[in-house]
C-alpha cells in the first residue's frame, strides 16, 4: 500500500518554494505575490519550519551530550592507558635488570668455562708429551711399569679429550 503524505517535510523542498516567493517579491513586488500565495499555506509553512528549527535544536543538544559522554569516556580509556602504559614499562624495566644480570651470569660462566678449557687443554697437552716420552723410554727399555704408567696416561688422555 503506497502512503501519501499530507504535508512535504522535506527541507530542501519548503526551501525551493520560499526561495521561490522570495523571487517573486523581488522582482514583482510585495501585492501582486501576496495575491497569489495563501495566507494558509504560508502559515502552516512557518509551523513546519518553527517544528523542523525546534526538532534539529533538539537533535543537537543529544548530539552534545553524546559528545561529552564521549569525551568522559575518551578521558578514562586515555588514564586507563597511561596507567597500562606506566605498568608495562616498569616490567619491561624489570625484565631488562633480569637480562642484564642473566647476561652478566652467562658472560661469567663462559669465562669460566673458558679457563677450564684452556687448563684442560693445557693437561691434554702435557698428557700427550708424556706419553710420547714414556713410550720412547719404554721402547728402550721394555719396563713392565712403565707399560701400566703408559696405559694409565692414555686412558687419562682419551678422558680429557672425550670431555
Amino acid at each position: 500500500m503506497k502512503s501519501i503524505e499530507r504535508f512535504d517535510f522535506n527541507r530542501s523542498v519548503r526551501t525551493a518554494r520560499n526561495v521561490k516567493i522570495l523571487y517573486e517579491i523581488l522582482k514583482f513586488g510585495s501585492k501582486e505575490v501576496l495575491k497569489k500565495v495563501n495566507p494558509a499555506i504560508v502559515v502552516i509553512d512557518a509551523a513546519i519550519s518553527v517544528m523542523d528549527m525546534t526538532i534539529s535544536y533538539l537533535k543537537y543538544k543529544k548530539e552534545l551530550k553524546k559528545n561529552e559522554f564521549l569525551k568522559k569516556k575518551l578521558e578514562l580509556v586515555k588514564e586507563e592507558y597511561l596507567v597500562k602504559k606506566e605498568i608495562i614499562e616498569k616490567e619491561l624495566s624489570v625484565f631488562e635488570v633480569e637480562i642484564k644480570n642473566l647476561s652478566e651470569e652467562i658472560i661469567y660462566d663462559i669465562k669460566i668455562q673458558k679457563e677450564k678449557m684452556k687448563e684442560t687443554y693445557e693437561m691434554i697437552l702435557v698428557i700427550k708429551d708424556n706419553l710420547v716420552l714414556l713410550k720412547k723410554f719404554y721402547m728402550q727399555t721394555n719396563d713392565k711399569e712403565m707399560l701400566e704408567k703408559i696405559i694409565t696416561l692414555q686412558n687419562l688422555y682419551i678422558d680429557l679429550l672425550l670431555k
